[in-house]
């Protein structure tokens, strides 16, 4: 399984850990993390050579860990939608599922949350603030020291979750089947 993580400050923080905390989810396969603090998604849009990235890095799972940066960035909801449709389909040609993790923290989060997961899914969207739940430093922002550690593993934990559940999506009716709900199957996925 090939990990293509790009991201701002979060994915600088936790590249130390995320191809550890990943190979315990996925047995096989590299994780490659471009990540560039400060960064928006506009800017990976502008300067970040995202289709190099998704070429040379060949991946089954495109992991968009931005949004913490974007306040400000768009003047619209509408706009920001687009940009994010437009990141989100730029990834997608390449076959890999794409999961988003929403803003980390900071003013605006709730919203780009909610935006981010009607645009893409909500199958596909990571609620970045429940991944640094008591773990930021000071500046209420970032977590502090070993805590990227944590948000790696726990980061590793949801995208593999998010990657079961997208391999059920093609069967129609098959978790209905069973009786169950996707929260259902979630949280059992959770526990195993």
């Amino acid at each position: 399984m090939n990990l293509l993580l790009i991201g701002d400050s979060y994915g600088v923080g936790v590249r130390p850990y995320v191809a550890q905390a990943f190979s315990r989810q996925f047995s096989r396969g590299y994780v490659t993390v471009s990540a560039e603090t400060g960064w928006s998604t506009r800017r990976w849009m502008r300067e970040g050579n995202v289709e190099g990235l998704l070429h040379q890095s060949n991946p089954n799972i495109v992991i968009v860990a931005l949004g913490t940066n974007d306040e400000g960035e768009e003047n619209s909801p509408d706009a920001y939608e687009s940009m994010i449709s437009r990141f989100d389909a730029m990834a997608a040609e390449t076959g890999a599922l794409v999961i988003w993790v929403t803003s980390f923290a900071g003013p605006g989060s709730e919203e780009r949350f909610r935006l981010v997961r009607e645009t893409v899914g909500f199958r596909r969207v990571i609620d970045g603030r429940g991944l640094v739940s008591g773990l930021l430093s000071g500046d209420s922002v970032h977590p502090s020291g070993g805590n990227y550690q944590i948000v790696a593993e726990k980061l590793a934990s949801e995208v593999r979750i998010r990657w079961l559940l997208s391999l059920a999506a093609p069967i129609p009716g098959a978790v209905v089947a069973f009786g169950l709900g996707a929260a259902v199957v979630a949280a059992l996925l959770r526990w195993w």
